[in-house]
């Protein structure tokens, strides 16, 4: 009976699968053979169809099955089920269906070997035992079970995305890190064998290149270019999609989450079809300038402004979701008999049966305030690293949720779901504003699910809150307590609804969307706008302020001389870009940028030479396009008040 922790999952040429084990020190592989399965919506009689499927040598049985039919799985189908021991045969005979007028294929999302593992109980990145043609899971909470080490490009002390942009690289791992210069990786790497390795694709092109095999370092390998999380996050994701970790390098958020979903409509028997879709209904113009609208975002006015409470729902989309039962399927079925119109949204929410988005979200809701809890309870710094690595896997798929409800390739949300969840939010955060304004507080900005309030001094934040959560039914926290927070305006005079900063009354700022925040900003001018907002966050009153207004300035005037002088490091002048659709036309910015790519990696890290032109970090000889940093700075100037402006203050 093999016991170890399941670190891949291959499919064997000619059947079976092969069960790559971690058990100690060593690897070992089991081989067993579940059956690979496949789903077919006949186009001709199904029992004939598993007939002439069972005729097949590949075939090992064949069967009819009654599943729903997407898209509010009211109505049943016949569907031929039929099982093999060679994954890859499978694939075949699934594409091959059509063309041979059999039927179409139905439940091809997740992949076939996920659906097996999740039929076999055996959770990747999990400890299992093996007990016949079934798995038990000992283990599926533990840190990580494998030796693992991440390629960090760095430049100076910057990272940057790949190998020819860096001078030397950081080797991080369960032992700790390392600091490695380019050229001395490969030797580096000599010898060594991790069970995952994190690296950018790019890299480990530029280690093929030098004569050296990436698959005699590890077992697995993570595109580290594409990976929302570390290597907790990624076991987390595993363990929650039953996705073997070799398959999650460059998967969407989107994936995962789907994945996920298609396994509980597995237990429903709702078929998974991708691309079913669910036409919009006609409405009169009235009702689509009504309900057709995203979350709440407020035009704030810009200017700075004093005692500020900033309150955050918690999750508050997937809370939503959860709580009332927003699924592609529960909105507006035309076949319930207990359907509701809540508040605020045009559309009718079905509560007869759970929907499978709901309860996914709800699980994973749930799943990271439980992990949140032990985080604000372990003093260990390493286990608050992991947990909190460990949550923040979750918060990425939960914010990738709403958006995803309704995106037109979703197979279990539509755009009538996801309109509702934006009236709800609406209708939450009228509900919470109208509380608070009886409290002679006002509301100067929402951004989705933050509220800024300004209130009198007698009104703590957390009585803010609480009235909050009173008076809507759902968490939230004080995200923060600003002494005084400033609005910059934009190039129209408006106040920017995602960009703020402002001085915190525990000490410290916070700073969101400015220069400073940005990743494209290089870092002399993140480093000149920060410098210049610690100076403003001394104040605590507008006249002090005011005086320190004038020395924030004086703090860019000093970047500024800086910058003339040529006294500036070259690290500090590198600029991270991404560039969406490369253009090869070197006339172009976009032309100019594809021209630094390297493979297929459409970033690049450059500093700006003389006459703007971008020269890649590594071939920087010291001269620089003072004039455009110059510009760059004065862009971070005009995101601080202007002394002098009363209205301001």
């Amino acid at each position: 009976m093999p016991r170890g922790w399941l670190l891949d999952a291959i499919p064997l040429h000619g059947g079976g699968l092969d069960l790559v084990m971690k058990t100690g020190d060593r690897i070992i592989h089991h081989r067993v053979d579940p059956g690979f399965r496949g789903y077919i919506k006949p186009w001709v009689p199904a029992e004939s169809l598993a007939r002439d499927l069972m005729s097949s040598r590949y075939v090992r049985k064949a069967w009819v099955e009654e599943w729903l039919e997407p898209p509010y799985y009211r109505r049943g189908a016949d569907i031929v089920v039929f099982e093999t021991s060679d994954y890859y045969v499978l694939k075949k005979m699934l594409s091959q269906a059509p063309r041979l007028g059999a039927g179409e294929p139905v439940n091809t999302v997740p992949d076939p070997l996920i659906e097996t593992l999740w039929r076999l109980g055996a959770k990747p990145s999990s400890l299992i035992d093996l007990e016949d043609r079934r798995a038990r899971i000992i283990d599926d909470e533990s840190n990580s079970p494998f030796t693992w080490a991440e390629i960090i490009e760095v430049y100076g002390e910057i990272e940057v995305p790949g190998l020819e942009f860096a001078s030397h690289v950081i080797i991080r791992g369960d032992w700790g890190e390392d600091r490695v210069a380019v050229e001395e990786l490969p030797v580096y790497l000599s010898g060594k064998h991790y069970d995952v390795l994190i690296a950018s694709q790019s890299t480990l092109a530029s280690l093929v290149s030098r004569g050296y095999d990436p698959s005699r370092i590890s077992w697995v390998r993570i595109d580290r270019s594409t990976a929302f999380t570390g290597i907790h996050g990624l076991i987390m994701w595993s363990r929650l999609s039953y996705t073997p970790l070799r398959m999650l390098s460059g998967a969407s958020i989107g994936k995962v989450l789907t994945t996920i979903e298609a396994l509980e409509a597995r237990r429903k028997k709702y078929l998974a079809v991708p691309g079913h879709g669910r036409v919009e209904p006609w409405r009169p113009l009235r009702e689509l300038l009504r309900y057709d609208r995203g979350g709440a975002v407020y035009s704030p006015r810009p200017g700075l402004y004093w005692g500020i409470c900033q309150i955050d729902f918690n999750s508050l989309y997937p809370s939503i979701i959860a709580k009332y039962n927003i699924s592609g399927e529960t909105v507006d079925d035309p076949s319930c008999h207990d359907a509701v119109r809540l508040p605020g949204t045009g559309h009718r929410i079905c509560f007869e049966r759970r929907g499978i988005v709901s309860q996914v979200l709800e699980r994973l809701v749930n799943l990271r305030e439980e992990l949140k809890n032990k985080l604000m309870e372990t003093s260990d710094p390493f286990m608050k690293a992991v947990l909190d690595e460990k949550q923040s896997s979750i918060k990425w798929i939960l914010v990738a949720s709403f958006g995803y409800l309704g995106y037109r390739k979703s197979m279990f949300g539509s755009i009538m779901a996801h309109e509702t969840v934006a009236s709800l939010d609406r209708y939450i955060i009228d509900t919470a504003r109208r509380v608070v304004e009886e409290r002679d507080c006002s509301v100067i900005h929402v951004l989705v699910d933050s509220l800024f309030i300004k209130h009198p001094e007698e009104i703590t934040c957390e009585e803010l809150r609480d009235l909050i959560v009173g008076a809507t039914g759902f968490k939230a926290k004080v995200e923060a307590d600003y002494k005084w927070l400033y609005i910059p305006a934009t190039k129209k005079g408006l106040g920017a609804a995602n960009r703020y900063y402002g001085a915190l009354r525990s000490g410290g700022v916070k700073i969101k969307g400015v220069m400073a925040a940005r990743k494209d900003t290089p870092p002399i001018v993140r480093e000149a706008q920060e410098e210049a907002i610690k100076t403003l966050s001394r104040a605590d009153d507008p006249e002090t302020f005011k005086e320190l207004l004038r020395e924030a300035h004086g703090v860019i005037d000093e970047y500024s001389e800086k910058i003339r002088r040529g006294d500036v490091e070259p690290w500090k002048l590198v600029i991270r870009r991404r560039i969406s659709k490369p253009s090869r036309k070197p006339s172009t910015q976009s032309g100019s940028l594809a021209m630094l790519m390297v493979g297929q990696a459409l970033e690049a890290a450059y500093i700006v030479g003389p006459g703007r032109r971008l020269i890649p970090t590594r071939e920087y000889s010291g001269s620089y396009d003072r004039e455009y940093y110059l510009e760059l700075l004065e862009n971070a100037r005009r995101e601080l008040p202007v002394p002098g402006e009363a209205r301001l203050f």
